[in-house]
């Protein structure tokens, strides 16, 4: 056999893959649907196409099967023949007598002829969420009907998040159940794996993407409350179902759209369970809003404030307000659960009439009890023969609904719920699709059909996949398997990779690179976009020659970043999870109060720290006005995104408050009110401001862990920050600095050195991948030193860049000495 294992199990997928849409090509073909019969059946042919050539690098294989490939190619001419006559009848005749049990009899010879296809009956399904253990994440209730489910079926179930997995070894610590106790235990990879909340690709873990390489998934996202309607719109089919809507980012748009339509809908385009959406009637000058059960009439002015806190921040959708009521005035529609069961096939778990109350246009959500019956509430609001005839019509719907959307995603869609709706006029409408239903009343049901279904993709190794999925959606994403650069080659020396943004490269950069090839080490610079996760390369930008040239280079033993981004769960610091990045922002390395409260607790740093205090209440931050007269406010947590307030008291009962370069004048009533807004939605703490006339010069010390991973300090200098910065600042002489005063600058140089030395070993007690240190000091109206501002793994890089540049690669070298060190230490106690 010359077939790889990778190249068999790409057989029998594709081989599943061609019987399933084949499966559907027959559907298609009885229910006379030409255009999209051709569509598929193209599809098909390409398959089989594929597969034979793989069959043909195989002699023997290939005599094995030399029967099946005459077989075949016959019913593809009958069929083309057919096709081309519009003979739709003659077409479903041969699918299903003749074609369709061809391949199955082929497939059955094919996974007979591959020595390593077994088939596998001791099934083992892993039931998978990234951040948190699905036990966690799901009620207990779906959780107990999973287990019952796979313990009927006798199938070994166990559920674990990304953490959990073991990918070098192929393991995953797991959770399982037996005798109804939750324990732990380690596993080899399942055959199967169920993943709730489903992602597209840009949003999956690194661990999700190696795992999806190796073992069949059984979920898939599809298009939101704007991408799906969009596609079925494209696609025409359907798109009469669709209720008119705006997608909100101006708040024009919603009144425009109630000047149409007097009722509303505003809803989130990834909203779920009918969180945050708010119904609206228009009434002259005045608004009906309800969200949940809580109603407001609100004036212009009022729904206009609602707009531009709660619509506008987000992403939301105005949609026409569809009339269906009961008999008793209650709104209503169907929640129809579908998924696929055992065999791949769609079916319709449960439908199922949701109603809300008669004062209100929104429907309540099923919570639990027993679900009321479809026929049965047709019936009694339209009466025997209209109601049957519309419970029928809306079955058949439900359906055609899911096979069109599953096929407009790459049929890999395993559950939908459609909630759909029959108006005053008896008109369908589908308000929207959504992946994973609440299913409080019927778990036992749609559990049979997840073990089926992850069971029936298990059996067939059956590898799904669709647009959302597809790498194409990482936007702008380098493809290695598409790029002509040279590839850079690889030897034992360091390689450092500086993380920044696309196309900033500045001096200190340019510094780094030109020292490094003196150190003999590689340095590249690349940005988010240069990385290819697929394979695991990089599109790196090398100083040669005196230009920077584009290499594709392995990932890099140490990274410096410059990106600077504090959101963890951006892809690129996940995919980086096992590489040093040695000045890597922390959330903690951002919290102010908690880095001053540190330094508070060395004693020998108490003379340098102005006076602060952490603010939970409006009256406290003014009793500390009161007493130190001139303060700063700013966020516990630093943010560009936030500036600091320098509060003032100027009278008795008046102050000044300057935000971003802004003067005003409050009384201590309207300065209390500004304060309690500040603290409804964010956390402050509050310092003296430095007494000083010249408020705007600074001390600037710098400090890098060296070789040996002590401290270094690599600059001092002063500094003139402008108000407001902005971020800008600008360096001068130390020695001039100082000319106006009578500070001796010998004696204070030395301070600074001593204060900083020991403001780094305290630090460096707390946070534990602390590498760079930057310190803002000034001298107050006595002339004594004061610390204003501490700045962890964030150093600015634009002053002394070439000294800089060579502190980091030295830091870089001892960070990936003491990465050797662990690795062979680590390695000597497994042997």
């Amino acid at each position: 056999m010359k077939l790889s294992d990778n190249d068999q199990n790409q057989v029998v997928n594709i081989v599943n893959t061609i019987i399933e849409a084949s499966e559907h090509f027959l559907e298609l073909t009885k229910e006379k649907k030409y255009t999209e019969s051709l569509y598929i059946f193209s599809s098909i042919i390409e398959g089989i196409t594929v597969v034979q050539n793989i069959i043909n690098t195989d002699d023997q294989l290939k005599d094995n099967l030399n029967t099946y490939q005459y077989k075949i190619t016959d019913c593809i001419k009958s069929i083309s023949s057919t096709l081309e006559k519009n003979e739709l009848i003659k077409v479903t005749e041969t699918l299903q007598f003749v074609f369709l049990p061809t391949l199955r009899s082929w497939k059955k010879e094919l996974l007979a002829s591959l020595p390593n296809i077994k088939p596998n009956e001791n099934i083992t399904i892993g039931v998978y969420e990234n951040t948190m253990n699905p036990i966690d994440a799901y009620p207990d209730k779906r959780i107990e009907a999973l287990v019952n489910e796979a313990q009927k079926s006798n199938i070994n179930i166990f559920f674990f998040a990304s953490k959990d997995v073991d990918l070098n070894n192929k393991q995953i610590h797991a959770d399982f159940f037996e005798n109804n106790q939750r324990k732990k235990s380690i596993f080899p990879f399942p055959d199967v794996i169920h993943n709730i909340f489903p992602k597209s690709i840009y949003q999956q873990s690194l661990v999700e993407r190696k795992l999806r390489k190796q073992i069949p998934f059984t979920s898939f996202v599809f298009g939101d409350k704007f991408n799906l309607p969009k596609t079925l719109v494209k696609n025409r089919k359907f798109a009469e179902l669709l209720a008119p809507f705006k997608v909100v980012n101006e708040e024009y748009i919603i009144h425009n759209f109630l000047r149409d339509n007097d009722k509303a809908v505003i809803k989130p385009i990834r909203g779920a369970r009918g969180e945050n959406i708010y119904f609206v009637q228009k009434k002259g000058d005045r608004y009906r809003v309800t969200e949940r059960k809580n109603t407001v009439i609100m004036n212009k002015e009022n729904f206009s404030n609602l707009i531009q806190e709660k619509i506008l921040p987000n992403n939301y959708i105005v949609q026409k307000y569809i009339n269906a009521r009961t008999k008793n005035d209650e709104p209503f529609d169907f929640r129809a659960h579908m998924q696929k069961n055992g065999e791949g096939k769609w079916q319709i778990t449960k439908i199922y009439p949701r109603t809300g109350s008669s004062n209100s246009i929104q429907i309540d959500l099923i919570k639990g009890g027993k679900l009321r019956n479809t026929e049965e509430f047709l019936i009694h609001e339209f009466g025997e023969k209209e109601g049957k005839d519309l419970d029928n019509k809306m079955k058949k719907l439900a359906m055609d609904l899911s096979f069109h959307i599953d096929k407009l995603h790459g049929l890999a869609i395993d559950e939908m719920g459609l909630d759909i709706a029959i108006d005053v006029n008896k008109r369908f409408w589908l308000h929207e699709a959504n992946i994973g239903p609440q299913t409080f009343a019927h778990e036992n049901e749609r559990a049979a059909n997840v073990v089926a279904y992850s069971k029936y993709l298990a059996k067939n190794r059956i590898f799904h996949t669709n647009q959302y999925n597809d790498r194409n959606l990482l936007k702008n994403q380098f493809n290695s398997t598409n790029s002509k650069l040279e590839y850079l080659k690889s030897d034992e020396k360091l390689k450092i990779g500086i993380l920044g943004k696309p196309d900033e490269i500045d001096n200190f950069v340019l510094s780094t690179a030109y020292i490094a090839k003196y150190e003999d080490v590689y340095l590249f610079y690349f940005s988010p976009n240069d990385v290819d996760y697929e394979e695991m390369l990089i599109r790196g930008k090398f100083y040669e020659n005196s230009s920077w040239v584009e290499k594709v280079v392995s990932y890099p033993d140490v990274i410096y970043d410059r990106l600077k981004s504090t959101n963890k769960n951006n892809n690129i610091y996940e995919e980086f999870q096992n590489i040093p990045i040695m000045n890597e922002i922390y959330d903690s390395y951002l919290n102010s109060q908690d880095i001053y409260e540190h330094l508070a607790s060395a004693n020998l740093l108490e003379d340098y720290l102005l006076p602060f205090r952490k603010i939970t209440k409006a009256k406290e931050l003014i009793s500390f006005i009161d007493q130190y007269i001139e303060t700063t406010v700013e966020p516990i947590t630093k943010s560009t995104s936030k500036h600091p307030y320098y509060i003032e008291k100027l009278k008795a009962l008046e102050y000044l408050v300057i935000e971003n370069g802004n003067e005003e004048i409050y009384n201590k009533l309207t300065l209390e009110h500004l304060l309690k807004e500040l603290l409804k939605n964010n956390q402050y703490f509050v310092t003296k401001k430095r007494a000083y006339h010249n408020d705007n010069k600074f001390l600037k010390v710098q400090l890098i862990k060296g070789l040996n991973n002590d401290w270094e300090i690599v600059n001092i200098y002063p500094v003139i920050i402008p108000e407001p910065s902005n971020g800008i600042e600008f360096a001068s002489d130390f020695n001039s600095a100082l000319k106006l005063t009578s500070v001796d600058s010998g004696k204070l140089e030395k301070e600074l050195k001593d204060v900083s030395t020991k403001v780094s070993e305290t630090l460096n007690s707390k946070y534990e991948h602390l590498s760079e240190l930057e310190l803002y000091f000034y001298l107050d109206s006595n002339h004594q030193l004061k610390i204003s501002k501490v700045n962890l793994n964030q150093l600015n890089t634009d002053y002394n860049e070439l000294h800089v540049a060579k502190k980091v690669l030295e830091c870089a070298k001892s960070i990936n000495n003491r990465k050797i060190k662990t690795h062979n230490k680590e390695t000597q106690t497994l042997l």
